[in-house]
């Protein structure tokens, strides 16, 4: 895998709200521009069915390089309210294909009625079937060797403002190096962590204090890794407000 594929699956977070037309659909669907990667600054200006409908229009439900950061991201809605979220999900007719990433989700939650009821109107297959009947490791603890899980934290920490899920990235350049094909994949997860951490920073405060945070109390490759990246983004201009609104020169 390319490193360039790997960042663009990390960087969908970013493309959710930043592709050409994106903005545009948003406002035709009375949708914040944000309401995804910003969705914890207000989440109840935000209507579930509204954003489901959005993500369903612009095909983020079905798109492998957006589906793992729309599991993270409902992973938290389907914890915090999961009735509520299963209304706006029958609310936006959703059919096929475009269910798959809330069965996901829902076992990821800990819902395994519900994962497995949205897994056979997919249908998915009977393996994958079997696998939502048993409890999924928590996102918090999960070990990390796949991209899709970066992207996953991320939409977590959209949805929920949490940073215990973007301080999961940090944890990746501890990873042991490997061998062989191992060695490559960690070797580019480790710079897909990289390049994710320093982009959600500059966009998300909360993430750029969390680098700094983290930077006193890390050691080894964690350390040098966000040493380089406290430096490049000392080098940035004003930063967007955390959720109580305060603003950071850094």
């Amino acid at each position: 895998m390319s490193v360039r594929r790997i960042v663009i699956r990390v960087g969908i977070v970013l493309l959710v709200m930043l592709a050409p037309g994106m903005a545009a659909a948003a406002r035709k669907t009375n949708l914040r521009e944000g309401s995804f990667t910003y969705y914890y600054f207000a989440p109840k200006k935000v209507k579930t069915v509204e954003l489901v409908k959005w993500l369903a229009e612009q095909q983020a439900l079905t798109n492998p390089n957006s589906v793992y950061s729309v599991i993270g991201f409902f992973t938290i809605l389907a914890e915090k309210s999961p009735h509520k979220l299963l209304h706006a999900i029958d609310e936006a007719s959703l059919k096929g294909k475009e269910l798959s990433p809330f069965a996901f989700a829902y076992w990821h939650a800990g819902d395994l009625k519900i994962a497995d009821g949205l897994g056979r109107k997919v249908p998915l297959p009977e393996k994958t079937l079997a696998r939502l009947k048993t409890a999924a490791a928590s996102l918090l603890t999960a070990e990390l060797t796949k991209p899709g899980q970066l992207d996953m934290l991320w939409g977590a920490f959209m949805a929920s403002g949490d940073t215990r899920y973007a301080a999961r990235i940090i944890d990746v350049f501890n990873l042991p190096d490997g061998s062989g094909d191992s060695k490559t994949e960690i070797r580019l997860l480790k710079k897909a962590a990289r390049w994710s951490l320093t982009s959600n920073a500059r966009q998300h405060e909360l993430v750029r204090r969390l680098c700094v945070r983290e930077l006193a109390r890390r050691s080894g490759n964690s350390k040098k890794a966000l040493q380089q990246i406290v430096a490049s983004l000392a080098k940035s201009e004003h930063p967007l407000p955390s959720t109580d609104g305060r603003f950071s020169a850094m």
